[in-house]
């Protein structure tokens, strides 16, 4: 005997057989989880009974590790197609299913509004999920806030072969960034791997911080940058501690006002806020009104829960500031050189007054005047150097005696940390 029609309902609703040849299921459920019910769906073949009918509440959809909360959820079912339309607070938008011998095979969304949270025990490898087991996708979102970040427009396209998972395209767009990636998440030899090569345009620091809650610590900055990395487990499985690969980072025209190190820990930049005063530099536009900059850039090599730079400069009006070492991402430290160097038509008049009394600054005066950028090749003095070190939350600044005839060192004679890792 086939099933013919049917109606089941969560709650304390009253049942009546719907009046065509389908099977009804509607109701609330407080929970639903997508990954514990894909072993049903592959079993379920839909040609071999009526057509299901849903109209369900949810109090908390699982998905992916991630979490939706209080969706309405309607869906026709045609032959192994489901067509869902969603609502609520946290997704709007409609999501078609098809469905093959591994269970849902394709998806396909156009949603206008998705609200992410991460699921709250969800593993930190992601091994949960695997890439056999992955449908292919072709999404479109409208306005997708992540763990309360607007991150805004998305789009992104994948398909799937055995044991991989091809993402063409990823990207979102909003007034923060715009980014683009692509890569696979593939399983071999029993672990999986996920590898993507990502590139940040039209960012906007001032923004970002915002959205990560440092307000009023940046003013400005545009960035851009590229990611060339791996990690293990999915591609949601990314995190600092785990990744592996080459950072390039480009920041320009911003003002670092009130950094704390929590937020200067985002760029490893040690507390730049204090670094001046620390570095014994009487320049008011460095530190009165924050350190305004034309431009941060540095490459950076990710390793084994550190990320080590040799070439990281900050340049503003008044000085250049040089970092090269390890930034502890997994351990939260430091272990850093930073060389302080002063720019001649800005401060170095000031810096004769500190080093050599009033007679040296009106010596530099004229220098400056007959020798112009050239003279800060033989003003060695004015350059200060510190290690820093300790964590990131209290770090440990160390002067460096380089004494007055020594050229002081600069990445560009410190041994390449990228030869290290090649």
């Amino acid at each position: 005997m086939a099933l013919q029609q049917g109606n089941i309902m969560t709650g304390l609703r009253p049942v009546a057989m719907p009046g065509s040849r389908e099977l009804f299921v509607g109701g609330r459920l407080e929970r639903f989880s997508l990954a514990e019910w894909q072993p049903v769906f592959a079993r379920f073949d839909g040609a071999a009974g009526p057509p299901v009918r849903l109209d369900l509440e949810i109090g908390t959809l699982e998905l992916l590790q991630h979490v939706l909360k209080d969706v309405s959820l309607i869906a026709v079912e045609t032959g192994t197609v489901q067509n869902f339309i969603l609502g609520g607070p946290t997704v709007k938008g409609k999501v078609r299913l098809e469905r093959g011998t591994r269970g849902i095979e394709r998806v396909a969304a156009d949603l206008k509004l998705l609200k992410l949270r991460r699921q709250a025990d969800a593993t930190d490898t992601a091994t949960a999920a695997d890439p056999n087991d992955f449908p292919e996708l072709d999404i479109a979102i409208k306005l997708l806030k992540y763990e309360g970040m607007k991150l805004g427009k998305v789009q992104l396209q994948a398909s799937t072969a055995p044991g991989v998972v091809q993402v063409s395209r990823f990207a979102v767009k909003s007034d923060m960034l715009s980014l683009d990636a692509s890569g696979n998440w593939r399983a071999e030899s029993g672990r999986q791997v996920s590898q993507f090569d990502i590139e940040v345009t039209d960012g906007k620091l001032e923004i970002l911080f915002r959205e990560f809650n440092y307000q009023e610590d940046v003013s400005g900055g545009d960035i851009q940058g590229s990611l060339r990395a791996s990690w293990p487990g999915a591609p949601w499985a990314l995190r600092p501690a785990v990744v592996d690969g080459k950072l390039y980072l480009l920041i320009q025209d911003g003002q670092l006002l009130n950094i704390k190190p929590g937020a200067g820990r985002v760029f490893g930049l040690v507390s730049l806020h204090t670094l001046p005063r620390r570095l014994s530099l009487d320049f008011d536009d460095l530190y009165k009104k924050g350190y305004t900059f034309d431009r941060i850039e540095g490459n950076f090599v990710l390793n084994d829960g550190d990320a080590f730079t040799s070439d990281l400069v900050i340049e503003g009006p008044a000085a250049r500031i040089e970092i090269s070492g390890r930034i502890g991402l997994e351990d939260e430290d430091y272990d850093e050189l930073v060389t302080v160097v002063p720019h001649v038509g800005s401060s170095l008049p000031i810096a004769g007054v500190i080093a050599g009394g009033p007679i040296v600054g009106a010596a530099l005066l004229v220098a400056e005047y007959l020798l112009g950028d050239e003279l800060e090749k033989y003003t060695k003095f004015a350059h200060k150097q510190y290690t820093v070190t300790g964590p990131w939350a209290d770090p440990v600044y160390t002067e460096v005696d380089i004494g007055p005839h020594e050229t002081p060192v600069t990445e560009s004679q410190e041994p390449g940390v990228f030869e290290i890792f090649e």
